[in-house]
Formats: structure tokens, sequence, C-alpha cells
């Protein structure tokens, strides 16, 4: 939880900060670029670190160690790959070379940073990722914060910032690793095989999400930087919940698998719709909140830069709702071990935002993007929640009570 705090609280508040005070022009080149590099972090995520938790989890400690020391190394095989589509994704959408070379720089501090951090949640050493993203996370905001008192802060500085911060984590931490002085025990083939076999499904998955819903800036780019910079402005506003919704990514499919096991289907399903209205009443309360003063909450928090996007703030606020019961869905969907419905519903999302989305921001610009991202959004909750019910429906006629000690029902 801690270290959620850390991490999403440190990006939420430079995101808004570096909004507030670059041009809006600037902060919309920004915006691109990190998009462009967050997704490339997501894919490192698909193919090393996520195999690395779950394969690692079952491994001794000097294997895992044996395992970071590999793909350690074929990271540097990954990351010039990396660099190369990140400059692609720069000829296209955000053309200026300081920025790409400012943005690859973080680029590669982040993604080495990122591969210790994993590592430290594979051998249970949260402690350590705690630490990690303290100096990294708390930080970029902090030198931000200080270097735009004496200077005026810009794009091409926050990305370096953010590169020296997540760098002096990651060497920091390489420190306190005792690696083996010769060659692993396991070969990077080797890796490569029992890697691909978890990570095909997740970069599919990475792929569905991206082009369904954060493909969205990237879609109305051709309207120039402000409208990009105005989207996401709205967008971070929205993202104020992200610590309460990733806490309840972390725990509800825990806690709801139990709930099968312990109760039974028929307590599994009273749960989910307890949750579902709860989450409903405080979502409901949220979107009221803003939708009432949203022009007071951008005025505010952007220090007047964006208080023409209340219309595109309003209509992106039902997106946020259906976000959050999607990811209720989602984690209730992974209690019962089903990752294939998360994986439809965002198939789903995607052919919406390909089909009626592109057509919405050609028809409407800006305002139709912010209404097809939360009819994007709408789409993927309604496909996650039919399947999760449909589930709930079959399990209840097989197991409609916990499972007994003496193996009777």
């Amino acid at each position: 939880m801690l270290d959620q705090v850390i991490v999403s609280g440190s990006n939420f508040f430079t995101l808004i900060y570096l909004a507030r005070h670059l041009d809006v022009a600037n902060y919309g080149f920004f915006s691109l670029a990190m998009l462009a590099m967050l997704f490339l972090a997501n894919m490192q995520r698909a193919l090393i670190t996520r195999p690395l938790d779950i394969l690692g989890a079952a491994e001794k400690a000097d294997l895992v160690l044996d395992r970071l020391l590999v793909l350690l190394k074929a990271l540097w095989i990954a990351i010039p790959v990396a660099i190369v589509v990140l400059g692609a994704l720069s000829l296209q959408f955000f053309p200026d070379f300081y920025l790409f070379l400012s943005c690859a720089c973080y680029l590669l501090c982040f993604l080495l940073q990122e591969m210790i951090r994993r590592y430290w949640y594979t051998i249970n050493r949260i402690q350590n990722a705690v630490r990690s993203d303290f100096i990294s996370y708390c930080g970029q905001l902090v030198i931000i914060v200080g270097m735009n008192y004496w200077w005026e802060i810009s794009a091409y500085s926050a990305f370096l910032v953010m590169a020296a911060t997540s760098l002096a984590a990651f060497l920091f931490d390489i420190r306190t690793i005792d690696f083996p002085g010769r060659a692993g025990r396991i070969s990077l083939k080797e890796i490569s095989r029992q890697h691909w076999s978890i990570s095909k499904w997740l970069v599919l998955t990475v792929i569905t999400i991206w082009s369904a819903g954060q493909i969205y800036p990237l879609l109305i780019a051709s309207m120039g930087p402000a409208a990009v910079a105005t989207f996401t402005a709205c967008g971070n506003i929205l993202r104020a919940g992200s610590l309460v919704m990733q806490t309840v990514d972390n725990y509800l499919p825990s806690r709801a698998a139990s709930l099968m096991k312990e109760k039974g289907a028929n307590e599994f399903r009273r749960h989910l719709v307890q949750t579902f209205v709860l989450t409903i009443a405080g979502g409901a309360v949220f979107v009221l909140v803003i939708y009432v003063f949203a022009l007071e909450i951008l005025h505010v928090v952007y220090a007047g830069n964006y208080d023409h996007a209340v219309t595109v703030l309003r209509w992106m606020l039902p997106g946020a709702l259906f976000t959050v019961i999607g990811m209720i869905f989602g984690a209730y969907s992974l209690a019962m071990a089903d990752s294939r419905a998360s994986f439809l519903a965002n198939l789903a999302a995607t052919a919406f935002t390909m089909t009626i989305g592109l057509w919405s921001i050609m028809k409407f610009g800006l305002l139709g993007a912010a209404v097809a991202s939360s009819l994007t959004a709408a789409t993927s909750m309604i496909v996650q929640g039919g399947f999760v019910f449909a589930k709930i429906k079959k399990m209840r006629f097989i197991y409609p009570q916990p499972l007994e000690a003496n193996g009777r029902v």
C-alpha cells in the first residue's frame, strides 16, 4: 500500500504540476511522449517482469538471482529495440529531436529501475522496492518543483530529471545485490522459452487495453498538441482516484477467491453485488462533485490554463465510473481464475474505439473523443460484467455451498 502511494501519488502530482507550469502546446507534446514511453514500459512488463514474478515466485532465491542476471543482459538487447520504436512514434506524433532524446534517456533508466523493482517483489523484499521508488518517484517530484523555482521547467528537463532519479534508484539497488561471479545456471534461450509461454497472452492483453482506451491521445494528435494537452489534463483529474482503484485491484481478487472457497458461489455473488452497489454509490458522488464544480476544479488545479475544458471533462466523467466498475468485475473474474474475460472485454472495447470512436473524433473533434472514451469504458464494463455473471450463474449450480472438511457439499 505504501509503495502504491509513493508511485501513484508522486506520478499524479508530477503530471498535475507539469500541466500547470508548461504551456499548453509543450504539455501536449510531453503527454504524447510519455504515452509512448508508458506503452513500451507495459510491453517490458508483459515480456519480462510479469513472467519473472510468476516463475521466480516458485524458485529459490539463488535461481531467481541467476534469472535476473540473464534478464538484465537481455534488457541491453531489448532497450535499443524499444528506443527505435520510440523514435518511430516520435516521428509520427511528437517530431522534436530533443524531446525524443530526453524521453529515450528516461525510457532507458526507467526500464532498468523497474527490472530491479520487480525483482524485489519476486523475492518478497518489498521494503527494498519502497526505498527504490521513494528515491525515484518522490525524488522526481521534489527536483522538478525545485528546478522550476530557480529555472523554468521544460518538457526536456522534466524527462531528464525523471531519468536521473530512476538511474539513481537503479544504481543504489544494484549495489545491494551480490551477483554471482560466474555465469548463471540458466540460458537466455531457456528463459525466453519459459517467459514466452506466459507473455504471449500478456502482450495481447496489453495491446488490446492500449488500443481500447489509452490510445485516444494518439488518435486526436492530428488536431494539434493543444487538443492532446486538454484531453490529458482532464484525464489527470479523473485519475485522482487511481490509488483507490489500484488498492481495489490488489485486494479484491484474493479476497473474493477466499470467499468462493470458504462460503461458496452464493456468498461470492452476494459479495459482488454489495461491492457493485458501494462502487456505484461512491462513484456517483465523485462524478457529481466534479460535474458541479468542474470549472472551479480546473481553474484551481491548472491555474486557468484549461478553463475551456469544462465540457470535455464532464463528458469524460462517466468513463471514469465505468472504468472502476470494470476493474471490479475484472477482479472477481480473476478470483474465478478467468483471465479470458478481461481480454475479450478489452477486445470488444478496441473494436468500438477503432470504429465508432474514430468516427466520433472525425465528426465532433475533441468533444467526440471525450464521449467516445466514456462509451469505450462502458463497452468493456458491460462485456466484462456479462462474463462474470454468466460464470457465477454456472458455478452456483455446481458449487452452491463451500466444500466441507469431510469432502461433502
